[in-house]
């Protein structure tokens, strides 16, 4: 019997990696269907607080629903057939804005080179193209998603009708005894609240960026609001993403002068929203390692392209609140939140 013990780990582990690989190839291949459904779940957590609210206020669920759906199109139909064909014309001028970049290129390494500077290094450093590429390939992505904004909706609207009865229906169909219900419905709180203050913060600053560049009449201004919104919800990295692209079309479209005006208020925006505002609102719980940011970052993007980064920390905060509710993956929780030590937060009831 002694000798069975570490071929039985071994047999494990072989087993654990192998399912590891066949939903990671899973995931890739189902892109398509499941970046929806997951964007449908973070709406739907985000929403359901509306719902609950109404249904206090005496309107059947029904209605509670229907009111809640007629918001949340409203926010993303609406706006999203104005970014929709902002998208569209910015993928159409990116071509255009990658050959005025390569010529100012030249100029400054012409330049340099005149001033005995060696710009080979430099040269392989900087790429315009992968920089319009990427922003491309996330309004390509958001232009997809905006598409199956329909289809977004009746996911969510399902989930909503289900959401107030599904812990109990898991108790009854999984035999799971009442404290661990009490605990899945702290988790769900604690993550309707990360995702209510990180979507709040983060429209706040796509619009203050949007106005601002606006002001400074660069073109596609929705466009750099949007970014800046959806790459808000990536910490640390997601600021810098969303500046580099604005920036490098006012370079090219108004000069130096434009481009520094911008960069200051992105800047300043960025800094009082990420380093005051938010941390202000939601404080302990949303640490999260910066090695596991950029681990995240790498992971969903080559999963599911720029739609897979933008969810990617949301997915990860997930997990953490997760495992921090749970004895047994709790030491998940601290290899995720990086310095600050996870604590406190299943004590019970």
């Amino acid at each position: 019997m002694t000798g069975t013990g570490p071929s039985d780990g071994m047999l494990r582990m072989l087993v654990a990696v192998a399912a590891l690989v066949v939903v990671t190839a899973g995931l890739s291949v189902a892109s398509t269907l499941l970046v929806p459904l997951v964007l449908a779940g973070f709406v739907a957590l985000v929403s359901y607080p509306m719902v609950s609210w109404l249904e206090r206020h005496r309107l059947p669920k029904w209605a509670a629903v229907s009111v809640t759906l007629a918001a949340l199109g409203t926010i993303l139909i609406g706006p999203g057939l104005v970014v929709y064909g902002a998208a569209t014309q910015f993928a159409a001028a990116v071509p255009r804005y990658r050959a005025r970049l390569g010529a100012m290129t030249i100029g400054w390494f012409e330049w340099l080179e005149a001033q005995g500077v060696d710009t080979s290094q430099i040269a392989e450093i900087l790429n315009w193209a992968a920089v319009l590429d990427f922003a491309g390939g996330l309004f390509t992505s958001v232009a997809f998603l905006l598409s199956n904004a329909l289809l977004v909706l009746f996911i969510v609207a399902f989930v909503l009708m289900e959401a107030a009865g599904l812990p109990d229906h898991l108790c009854d169909a999984f035999q799971i005894d009442h404290a661990a219900l009490d605990r899945f419905r702290r988790v769900t709180g604690e993550v309707q609240g990360y995702l209510r203050i990180k979507t709040a913060v983060s429209l706040v600053t796509g619009l203050l960026v949007g106005l601002w560049a606006a002001f400074l009449d660069i073109d596609f201004a929705v466009l750099w609001g949007l970014l800046a919104f959806l790459l808000n919800y990536i910490p640390n990295f997601g600021s810098i993403m969303a500046a580099v692209p604005p920036v490098l079309l006012a370079l090219v479209q108004a000069g130096a002068g434009h481009a520094a005006g911008l960069a200051a208020g992105l800047m300043t925006i960025n800094l009082v929203f990420g380093y005051v505002v938010e941390p202000s609102l939601t404080g302990r719980q949303l640490q999260i390692s910066p090695l596991v940011v950029v681990l995240s970052l790498s992971f969903w993007g080559w999963m599911w392209g720029p739609v897979g980064m933008v969810l990617a920390v949301p997915i990860t905060m997930v997990i953490r609140i997760l495992a921090e509710h749970s004895p047994e993956l709790r030491w998940v929780a601290v290899l995720l939140e990086g310095r600050t030590k996870v604590g406190g937060g299943d004590a019970p009831a």
